[in-house]
């Protein structure tokens, strides 16, 4: 019977700790006032035009291997990479279709 209510009352303080230990929750017009207004800023930046001189890099997967490595190249050439790409895939579509044996 006592190690019932020990049990009994180690769960009870644990749920009472996890209560306490909750975060308040602010109403949604205190956040709404104290957050900073970028709306401005976010409109401005979509209208532009991207910089094609912009430096991006990425992390990439490497064939073959569970590592990633840093590829970093100018948004013109990362289009440009795309396209031939693109142009490639196409190409070899096209040319798989034409090879293909005729159904009867």
């Amino acid at each position: 019977m006592t190690i019932i209510r020990i049990n009994t009352l180690i769960c009870i303080s644990a749920l009472l700790a996890s209560c306490a230990a909750q975060p308040t929750v602010q109403s949604q017009e205190a956040t709404e006032t104290s957050a900073p207004q970028n709306t401005n800023v976010v409109a401005a930046n979509t209208n532009s035009e991207p910089d094609p001189n912009e430096m991006i890099c990425r992390r990439e997967q490497v064939t073959g291997s569970n590592f990633r490595r840093r590829v970093c190249m100018t948004r013109a050439e990362r289009d440009q990479r795309m396209e031939e790409s693109r142009d490639e895939a196409l190409l070899r579509r096209s040319s798989q279709r034409n090879t293909l044996p005729a159904t009867q």
